[in-house]
């Protein structure tokens, strides 16, 4: 009904509505039929309206002007963003435009013609969504301009793989004296190899080592050596460690040396804390998450190379760690504050009790 291109249509569409939904027929006859002449295609195309059918896109670039300006901006000011609205969206329409030039997007064949058994796997993994960027990439890629590299071998030797890390085989006791020390030492070292850190939190490694000692002390020496050597033996998982660095030179810019943050860790268990001290209690488990996203972070700005991601990770780190020590010290000044009021309290009970004991001796009432 509301596309119909004639006025005769258009009236007999409105009638079968009416007819067909009676109990609306009061509300539409108030309300929508007298503006009919605003939302009918058969009067909106008798006026020039460049397709554009509502006041949306007029509300969009009123908000994207107000948001960058205030009530002190000046005329200019006005004037120079409304400019950089209008260049941002011609260098989008522009892309677009290029975009849309090339002959072989859309063309259904493609896929089927030159990447058949590719598609085929595409299309068992990938949601349509994303399938259909993935046909749209590999169709553009028609158009690539391609040079053909005959001496590759230098691009090969461009960049080496830098050394596993070596991580210290006794972490925790240097010289071991039992086959606890030794066990321990050998699982805090495939934790470190594990995650790739090599100064782990020593009060959550030691306590797991612990637990699982715990599970394997009954067993004969034989079989706890061999637990041992398992662990010494634990394989590097590349895949985290090893990056990629460039040796050919670099511009300077990216040389500009950041603030490396050496890695610190809390290597003292944290106060033992009473059932009852709330407080306490809520500031030691900040300090536990804030310490296992401060290991997360630290592994990151170990492995990564790009400058911008370092600065990043070294902005968090240094957040992390003055989050830590304040509420070390918030724990400390509970845990004083605590012990003063313990102290006041007996010092009361015991003036208390020596009152009680005045009033029932005998010699008071002598």
């Amino acid at each position: 009904m509301r596309n119909s291109l004639c006025h005769k249509k258009f009236e007999i569409e409105w009638k079968a509505l009416t007819d067909e939904f009676p109990a609306c027929e009061q509300y539409l006859t108030r309300v929508l039929y007298p503006c009919k002449h605003s939302w009918a295609s058969y009067a909106i195309n008798q006026n020039f309206t460049a397709g554009i059918q509502s006041t949306q896109r007029v509300e969009v670039m009123n908000k994207i002007i107000k948001d960058k300006l205030n009530r002190s901006s000046c005329l200019t000011d006005v004037v120079r963003e409304v400019q950089k609205t209008f260049d941002q969206q011609s260098k989008k329409a522009i892309l677009s435009e290029c975009k849309n030039e090339i002959p072989t997007k859309g063309i259904p064949s493609i896929m089927d013609e030159y990447f058949p058994e590719l598609d085929k796997i595409l299309r068992e993994y990938l949601t349509p969504q994303i399938l259909q960027k993935q046909r749209d990439q590999m169709a553009q890629s028609l158009c690539y301009d391609t040079i053909l590299i005959d001496d590759w071998l230098p691009l090969l030797d461009a960049f080496t793989p830098t050394p596993s890390p070596k991580f210290n085989k006794k972490p925790i006791y240097h010289a071991p004296t039992n086959k606890y020390q030794e066990f321990s030492n050998a699982y805090v070292y495939s934790i470190m190899v594990k995650t790739g850190n090599g100064t782990p939190n020593r009060a959550d490694v030691c306590s797991e080592a612990a637990k699982e000692w715990n599970k394997i002390k009954s067993k004969s020496r034989e079989a706890i050596d061999d637990v041992i050597r398992n662990y010494l033996a634990t394989s590097y998982n590349l895949y985290d460690i090893q990056t990629m660095r460039p040796r050919f030179s670099v511009p300077r810019e990216d040389l500009i040396p950041l603030p490396t943050p050496t890695t610190i860790h809390s290597v003292d268990p944290i106060i033992e804390i009473s059932v009852n001290a709330s407080a306490q209690r809520k500031a030691a488990n900040e300090i536990t998450i804030a310490e296992k996203k401060l290991t997360e972070f630290e592994q990151i700005n170990n492995i990564t190379t790009d400058s911008q991601l370092r600065n990043d990770m070294y902005l968090k780190i240094e957040n992390l760690r003055s989050e830590i020590e304040s509420n070390r010290k918030r724990i400390k000044k509970l845990k004083r504050n605590a012990n003063y009021s313990q102290k006041c309290r007996e010092k009361k009970c015991k003036i208390i009790n020596e009152n009680q004991e005045g009033v029932k001796s005998p010699d008071f009432f002598n």
